[in-house]
């Protein structure tokens, strides 16, 4: 890149930045300038259904127990008080000027609650909390000047969609999509690595424990086994409980709950021991955010910045993978853009799941089979090396999709120098990939594989039903996917774990949007994807969904129950790319032009990518 060019780079993205800090001054803090700074103390309140007790404590007697602050007739851009709910989740509604707004009071010793109209009175009543003690004092009428720097990186997200999709405009879709991809990829994922809060992820405490065990040297985490952790760590993972009544609902509360979580660290150990139900899992899917956690650990940063580079490392991991993919792919290069960046891939791409590595991983490997296949390359040791790497990975993160290795079938004489060393190479990955499998399910083996504890299982009983009515359990899985449709087809591209989903309208978008680029994105190298091919991709499909299915039939699912109990659309994401990719043909009824696709998913996802960020932003920040 030319001097120019990097001075030209610099001097827009400064200029951007100063128009978003002039957004953030003169329209998002506009009632401070219109209304001026504001602290003042509401002290005229009743109250119902409540018994006072000292110090701004209650006992809440009946359902329709409230506290009303009166006579305020007057403008409050923010209500904030002082509260101590002891961690027992109280979930609170807000009423003013007809309007009701549902909050809760959690682990947290202040309130803040975005009101921004004039009001004569609000109401807060606590709602189901019968008998329970709460402390609320200290009520008042709040406007201040703020830079929030979320908000002010939301704005920057914008530009920042709105540039990219004015340069792929400019260039009419002639451009490289696994650049777009990383910058997006980048700058979103940055954006949920900050936003998305913390142990939100599914099952992330748990996967963070053992991710934290990994970085501590502990390689094999065995039940009660003692490791160094900080002081206040037992208090963090409580937070997991937290999802259904989240620690903060504005940016104010996000600072309290941050400025107590900066308070841990690592000059203040114990040796303790905490539970993990990932404990089953090798280490190999937590490398990378293990990694993040050592640096983190190096340098000293507050424990915190422990659990946001974890998060990172494991983003970076997933861009690198999915960008080569991206890169390498001969065809279903749109395809594999647009699944890549769908809510729910994206949202994992943040979190401590073993699925990081497990997506990653399966696009890059699937995209090397492809390329490979395609082009009839000689496969050198180096080649399989890679290719058998990926797999390893793969079935080390989750076992259940050990039938990764047999993509290596795709390949025909012409990858190899002769006959014999096809087979020999064939057969060779085949018992790889069979041992592999033993190993790992063998170590889940050992630390017990059904972790969850479940009432009623007999992993036993439910082989046996499998083995002896095989028609009955094809009904079983069956009907699973019937019963289970919407919540498969959502889990797998809107869901946001404990955060909710985008709707109902955005999954029919983008499944839509799926299956339009699948049978759209004609490729005149198709041609040489012969039948046998798309068998070999499509068994390995289905093989790796029914051994999925069964081990949560096993071993989560109370015997002869009519569907797969815990199957959840997120399992799915690695198999939907390959079965979509099936799709592509030399030709299709309509043809379009490929730099027009080109400008529509770009478009697609960047609007979707900013939609899922702001979903975020709405619950937890403003």
């Amino acid at each position: 890149m030319k001097k120019n060019q990097i001075i030209g780079m610099i001097v827009i993205g400064l200029i951007v930045l100063i128009l978003a800090l002039l957004m953030e001054v003169f329209v998002f803090n506009w009632n401070f300038i219109t209304h001026g700074s504001k602290n003042q103390n509401i002290t005229e309140i009743t109250i119902n259904n409540l018994e006072k007790l000292e110090n701004g404590k209650y006992r809440i007697l009946e359902n329709d127990a409230l506290i009303k602050l009166n006579n305020i007739n007057g403008f409050v851009n923010k209500l904030q008080f002082n509260t101590d709910s002891f961690g027992k989740n109280v979930n609170i509604q807000i009423s003013y000027n007809g309007k009701t707004v549902n909050n809760n009071i959690n682990f947290i010793s202040q309130k803040s609650i975005n009101i921004g109209e004039k009001v004569d009175n609000i109401t807060i009543s606590f709602v189901n909390a019968t008998d329970q003690e709460i402390s609320v004092d200290n009520f008042r009428n709040m406007n201040y000047f703020q830079i929030n720097p979320i908000r002010v990186m939301m704005i920057l997200l914008v530009m920042m969609v709105m540039s990219v999709i004015g340069f792929v405009l400019y260039k009419k879709g002639n451009i490289r999509l696994e650049v777009i991809f990383l910058i997006f990829v980048l700058s979103f994922g940055l954006a949920n690595t900050i936003m998305i809060p913390v142990l939100y992820g599914w099952d992330d405490a748990e996967h963070f424990v053992k991710s934290y065990n990994l970085a501590s040297g502990n390689i094999i985490m065995r039940e009660g086994e003692a490791i160094e952790y900080p002081v206040g760590m037992g208090d963090f993972l409580e937070k997991k409980f937290q999802t259904s009544n989240p620690n903060y609902r504005t940016y104010e509360e996000f600072q309290v709950e941050t400025n107590s979580l900066m308070a841990l660290n690592y000059s203040n150990s114990e040796s303790a021991f905490y539970q993990s139900m990932a404990l089953t899992y090798t280490a190999v899917p937590y490398i990378f955010s293990a990694l993040g956690i050592l640096v983190s650990k190096i340098l000293n940063f507050p424990f915190i910045g422990s659990y946001y580079l974890g998060r990172f490392f494991n983003l970076m991991m997933y861009a690198l993978t999915v960008f080569y993919a991206i890169k390498i792919i001969p065809m279903g290069k749109k395809l594999l853009f647009v699944y890549a960046l769908l809510a729910t891939v994206m949202f994992q791409a943040t979190s401590f799941s073993a699925d990081v590595v497990l997506n990653g991983f399966s696009f890059l490997a699937f995209a090397f089979v492809i390329k490979w296949l395609i082009e009839e390359k000689k496969l050198s040791i180096l080649d399989l090396v890679i290719l058998v790497g990926c797999f390893i990975l793969i079935t080390a993160s989750k076992v259940t999709y050990a039938p990764i290795f047999l993509l290596v079938l795709l390949f025909k004489k012409n990858n190899f120098s002769s006959k014999k060393r096809e087979w020999i190479v064939k057969l060779g990955v085949l018992f790889l990939g069979g041992l592999t499998f033993v190993g790992v399910f063998l170590y889940g083996q050992k630390l017990g594989l059904t972790q969850w504890g479940v009432p009623g299982i007999s992993v036993r009983e439910q082989l046996l039903f499998i083995i002896f009515s095989p028609i009955k359990y094809i009904h079983v899985l069956v009907q699973t996917f019937i019963s289970q449709r919407d919540v498969l087809l959502g889990g797998s591209t809107v869901y946001l774990a404990y955060m909710g989903d985008l709707g109902r309208n955005t999954q029919i978008i983008s499944w839509v949007m799926l299956l339009g680029v699948a049978l759209f994105d004609v490729d005149e190298k198709s041609s040489l994807l012969m039948m046998r091919d798309r068998g070999i991709i499509l068994f390995t499909c289905l093989v790796t969904l029914v051994l999925t299915m069964t081990a949560l039939y096993a071993t989560f699912t109370t015997v002869g129950y009519q569907i797969v109990l815990g199957f959840q659309g997120r399992y799915l994401i690695p198999l939907i790319f390959p079965v979509l990719f099936l799709f592509q043909r030399k030709k299709w009824v309509v043809n379009i032009n490929a730099k027009i696709i080109n400008i529509i998913i770009v478009v697609f996802s960047g609007t979707l990518l900013f939609n899922s960020v702001l979903f975020v932003y709405n619950l937890y920040y403003i």
